[in-house]
């Protein structure tokens, strides 16, 4: 973890550029804290560096920012600044800094600043940006790492309660990914984690960023099927994110929260797991306030039309739709052979 008031000497030769001005692209969510982002552009303010607030809730903002770069002469890089303050996306728009930064002058530099806890676990790290579009989610982006990520954890001490328990769903998912003892972990931390606990957010922080650079290390293209597995939940809650209509009727989180829960719940039906593992992991997340299926997610739909949902999924191909499964907590594995009319009877019956 950086704390951003450390060292700004290092922090500014840490980015490859010489400019001597750089432009912060943040657009301001409802839910952040008006007083962090002062605290952050004060903390910038010290690298002696002149800067500016774009939104970026439209491409146009990317060409006006470009066009300001090109007219005040700035041939060196350019660099993003990139405040991440949560996961919402606005259907059709480039709202979000990192999907800017890729596509500003074929992709300059940036540096992640997330003030979630979805977004310090998760979305600032691995170099994957994307929006969403009618048509499904995160359909529109690019692969473009970040030239540093910087977390605070003391942000999330003024994060409300509902985006930091879903922040947390992807917490666990690392544990239920391949370490059956960091979900241990999780059911003995968890409430202490979202009660404000320094250790406890800062271990979470640093075991979940580690986790995720060393799946992506192996596999940073997604071609091998490695990173897949950090779509455990995501088939499922991707679904139930639709139904919801991409809406903060349902968290990013929180979809993942329940499919996991389902992904599991769908794997002990089918023989692959162990009931008890997956009643352990529905458990957990209603200890957590998340919800740990359908029901809990507000979800009421015919079976059919969730199923209808993830043959629109950006990773579906040839028909074919790729499942995160399990054989136990620790032990998620890519199944594409998933026959959807299996899954299609499951949801109906767990509805």
């Amino acid at each position: 973890m950086t704390d951003m008031t450390h060292d700004h000497a290092s922090f500014r030769s840490m980015i490859d550029g010489t400019q001597e001005d750089w432009d912060i692209i943040a657009r301001e969510q409802k839910e952040f804290a008006p007083q962090n982002g002062k605290r952050i552009l004060d903390h910038l303010k010290l690298l002696g560096g002149d800067y500016g607030g774009f939104p970026v809730d439209r491409l146009e903002h990317c060409l006006q920012t470009a066009t300001r770069a090109h007219r005040d002469g700035r041939d060196e890089e350019y660099v993003v600044m990139a405040l991440l303050h949560d996961i919402g996306d606005t259907l059709g728009a480039f709202n979000h800094p990192d999907v800017a930064a890729a596509i500003l002058k074929r992709g300059c530099g940036f540096v992640q600043v997330p003030t979630t806890l979805l977004a310090q676990v998760d979305s600032s790290v691995g170099g994957k940006t994307g929006i969403n579009a009618r048509a499904g989610k995160n359909l529109v982006g690019a692969f473009h790492q970040p030239k540093m990520v910087l977390i605070d954890p003391d942000v999330l001490d003024t994060l409300p309660p509902r985006q930091l328990r879903a922040g947390y769903a992807e917490v666990v998912k690392y544990g239920l990914i391949d370490d059956a003892d960091f979900f241990a972990w999780c059911e003995a931390n968890g409430a202490k984690l979202l009660a404000g606990d320094a250790a406890a957010r800062t271990h979470a922080i640093a075991y979940s960023v580690a986790a995720k650079a060393r799946i992506v290390g192996d596999d940073e293209f997604e071609t091998s099927g490695r990173r897949a597995l950090l779509n455990l939940g995501h088939t499922f809650g991707h679904a139930l994110e639709a139904e919801a209509g991409f809406s903060d009727r349902l968290l990013h989180g929180e979809a993942v929260a329940a499919g996991c829960a389902l992904a599991f719940g769908f794997s002990a039906a089918q023989g692959l797991c162990d009931a008890a593992d997956a009643a352990r992991v529905a458990a957990h997340w209603r200890e957590s306030g998340l919800p740990d299926g359908l029901t809990a997610a507000g979800i009421d739909a015919p079976a059919s039309r969730l199923v209808e949902h993830m043959r629109h999924d950006k990773k579906a191909s040839a028909g074919r739709i790729p499942f995160l499964l399990a054989r136990g907590i620790g032990q998620t594995y890519l199944d594409r052979d998933v026959d959807l009319r299996a899954v299609e009877a499951f949801l109906g019956a767990a509805g």
